[in-house]
């Protein structure tokens, strides 16, 4: 189970260009979007509470995600997706558009 902050503490929403949304939420969809490695769950878990954290910080305010695994199992050890990658993701960028 994730939580966006501790029981503590308010979940921040802030402002991303031209709408809001919560950090957590927006800094856990960006995560997943660019994942492209086989990273753990714990591991990811890690990198996203970091970027919620340093976000929360700059809004005058602190945030800690929690992030509950059943005890005694390894799912903090399994992939993010509990599934492994077997192919690569391609990444690509447009450089020039011509007509349509």
């Amino acid at each position: 189970m994730l939580a966006s902050a501790r029981r503590d503490q308010f979940a921040i929403d802030a402002s991303f260009n031209d709408f809001y949304a919560g950090l957590f939420t927006y800094t856990l969809t960006q995560y997943l979007w660019q994942q492209s490695g086989n990273l753990t769950l714990g591991e990811s878990f890690v990198n996203i509470a970091r970027n919620v954290n340093a976000l929360s910080f700059e809004q005058g305010n602190f945030q800690e995600p929690v992030l509950f695994v059943k005890p005694n199992s390894d799912y903090q050890q399994r992939p993010m997706y509990f599934i492994g990658v077997k192919t690569p993701r391609a990444e690509a960028v447009i450089t020039q558009v011509k007509e349509n």
